[in-house]
């Protein structure tokens, strides 16, 4: 996952990509390496919630 969103990252400009909202899965295991390189925080969704 953390090749997809540098692939995502380097599409979109900083002014478009500020912050990413994400589930809980396990495919976001990656979350705190985005957060240090890119300096973009992470949100968790709350469990159940609807977005």
């Amino acid at each position: 996952m953390f090749l997809a969103i540098i692939s995502l990252s380097n599409t979109l400009t900083s002014k478009l990509l500020k912050t990413f909202t994400i589930d809980r899965g396990k495919e976001f295991a990656c979350y705190e390496q985005v957060e240090t390189e890119f300096g973009i925080p992470m949100y968790f969704a709350d469990a159940y919630a609807a977005w």
